[in-house]
C-alpha cells in the first residue's frame, strides 16, 4: 500500500503529518519552499509554524510535488486558497 501525501507544511498540515506518521503511516509532507523542507529535513522540526513539536525519524519532507505524490494512496490537502491566486 502507498503513502498518505499531505500537501502543504503550515501548522494544521505539519500537525496531521506528525500524527499520521506516529501512529505508523508511512507519510510525506510536501511544502513549496524548497529551504523550508531543507530546513525540516535537517532540523526535524517545523521552526516557522510549529516550533516545540519534533517530527518523525521517518516522515518524510520535500518541495518535490512530484516524489511526495508518486505511489501515494491517498492525498490530503492543507494549503490556504490564497496560494492559488497566482
Amino acid at each position: 500500500m502507498g503513502h498518505l501525501a499531505i500537501l502543504g507544511a503550515g501548522a494544521w498540515g505539519t500537525a496531521l503529518a506528525r500524527l499520521q506518521s506516529e501512529r505508523g503511516e508511512a507519510t510525506r509532507l510536501w511544502t513549496w519552499q524548497a529551504e523550508h523542507a531543507q530546513a525540516m529535513q535537517r532540523d526535524r522540526v517545523n521552526h516557522a509554524f510549529l516550533r516545540g513539536f519534533p517530527l518523525p525519524a521517518d516522515l518524510d519532507v520535500s518541495a518535490d510535488l512530484e516524489q511526495t505524490l508518486s505511489g501515494s494512496s491517498a492525498v490530503t490537502w492543507v494549503l490556504h486558497t490564497r496560494g492559488f491566486r497566482d
